[in-house]
């Protein structure tokens, strides 16, 4: 894992975090049901593993294979093909996945324009071609001699003339320049605080999207991912809560992220297990964040302007719900018997690992936050079992009024954590604390051997100062005592 700024937002994984999230990656190589896939990441070549999935189980199908160009995914080349070659290759794979969609389903491919002219005649050929949509990336590379390239294109084609389509759901929110009324009244228009607004039927030109970046939690180092805003809207127009998204390149999981936001069930496939490492990782924080922030206004006023309060509250519902984000990772979980452990949640997975997670919250407006973690005492003897595993789950959040909005979730193994955003408090044996909640560092590297020596390293720095302070202290009130004993009891 790349070192970064602090305040790059880009996801990724530790060595240790694959390790674990691995375990929950889906192989298949004899066919299998849609109760098995899904909700799954799929590992393997989409050519190989669509002979083993269900017949007509997708009710929308994004497709957003390399394009023919010559590209790098995690160290894996496509190379750039002749027109011919690469036109076959496309018509071989959509003919591996027309079988895995309904009848009324919708398809939508990503392309970029040397492309679309290369699948167009496939397309026509499989499909009813609705449209062709065309989005403004908003970076790309300048040229002294053309035009630059800074869109992209997607196709909107449905296997038949039966196929959903919520224009609703999709409507863009347009001030109104010149507002027009009938019998004094708007007409098509509505008059708000901030002005007058129309909803506007969407076109096939969309210019209000960015492709993702440093800046922004949902970015990863995948090379062509796609924003969650336009798989969104696909998603919305061509789906309803409960049906079932297929995506057979799933690369970083945007599609699965977004489905689990938007109420719909999802599969997907990727060739690179790294990649399903990262969507894994994206789809468990989804989960967590979006729970938070479907939840009804459950502060009030008195409450909101305690960030205690709020932590305390955020930690009881999440404690509630916690067991099923674990999905089938889980044997069994608890949110009870774990709170004497000084943990809100315990839950053992199917491999014997037992880990007790601890949450904590952070309001994104507060200057300064040093949440304490876990007594040292109590994690060096937890510790001594090789399949114990402290976790943390931390929440970002901001407050509006009585509105709660959860901006970032982590959750981690204590020692993913760097100790240069740790430090130890002077409560008990020690309490590990994190030093600035702002700044959570995750570590590149990851031994569980070598952070705990780190941490009794601290811990040898730490016991002498707070020798020192004792005997200070002792000194202060050997003073005290001397002086109380000369003194006449005036009192008395």
């Amino acid at each position: 894992m790349p070192a970064r700024a602090p305040r790059n937002r880009t996801l990724s994984c530790t060595d240790a975090e694959i390790a674990r999230l691995s375990r929950g990656i889906m192989r298949v190589d004899s066919p299998v049901g849609v109760g098995r896939i899904e909700g799954r990441v799929v590992a393997g070549d989409i050519f190989r593993v669509a002979k083993y999935l269900p017949s007509a189980f997708a009710d929308l199908l994004i497709l957003d294979p390399p394009y023919n160009l010559t590209k790098t995914f995690n160290g894996a080349r496509f190379a750039r093909k002749d027109a011919d070659a690469y036109r076959s290759w496309f018509a071989r794979l959509v003919e591996a996945l027309v079988p895995t969609m309904k009848p009324d389903a919708t398809i939508y491919v990503c392309s970029d324009w040397r492309t679309s002219t290369l699948i167009s005649p496939v397309l026509e050929s499989h499909f009813r071609v609705r449209n062709r949509i065309t989005w403004e990336r908003g970076k790309g590379r300048g040229a002294r001699t053309n035009w630059k390239n800074d869109s992209e294109d997607v196709w909107f084609c449905t296997r038949s003339d039966r196929y959903c389509f919520d224009v609703d759901a999709v409507k863009l929110k347009r001030k109104v320049l010149a507002p027009y009324k009938a019998d004094g009244r708007p007409k098509d228009w509505r008059r708000e605080e901030r002005g007058d607004f129309r909803l506007t039927h969407p076109s096939n030109i969309w210019t209000d999207l960015t492709v993702p970046f440093w800046s922004m939690p949902e970015n990863t180092d995948h090379p062509t991912q796609k924003p969650e805003k336009m798989i969104a809207k696909l998603i919305l127009a061509s789906s309803k809560a409960g049906d079932l998204v297929f995506d057979p390149f799933l690369g970083s999981g945007a599609t699965a992220a977004v489905a689990e936001k938007l109420s719909r069930r999802w599969c997907g496939v990727e060739i690179d297990e790294t990649y399903l490492c990262w969507a894994l990782k994206r789809i468990a924080a989804a989960k967590v964040r979006d729970y938070i922030n479907s939840l009804p206004d459950f502060l009030t006023e008195a409450v909101a302007d305690s960030p205690r309060a709020v932590g305390d509250a955020l930690e009881t519902l999440v404690a509630k719900e916690f067991g099923s984000f674990l999905g089938e990772w889980r044997r069994e979980y608890s949110s009870d018997f774990a709170r004497r452990a000084m943990a809100d949640m315990a839950f053992s997975d199917k491999e014997g690992i037992y880990s007790v997670v601890d949450v904590k919250t952070h309001r994104e407006d507060t200057r300064f936050n040093m949440p304490a973690l876990t007594s040292v005492e109590r994690l060096s003897r937890f510790y001594e079992s090789d399949a114990n595993v402290f976790s943390i789950l931390v929440v970002d959040y901001s407050v509006s009024r009585t509105k709660l909005t959860a901006s970032k979730v982590l959750f981690c193994p204590i020692e993913f954590l760097d100790w240069e955003c740790l430090t130890v408090g002077a409560l008990g044996w020690g309490q590990i604390q994190l030093a600035d909640a702002k700044d959570i560092r995750v570590m590149e590297g990851y031994s569980r051997k070598k952070w705990m020596l780190q941490l009794c390293a601290a811990m040898s720095e730490f016991y002498p100062r707070e020798i020192d302070k004792i005997r200070g202290r002792m000194e202060r009130f050997e003073a005290v005592r001397t002086y109380w004993t000369s003194r006449e009891d005036v009192w008395a």
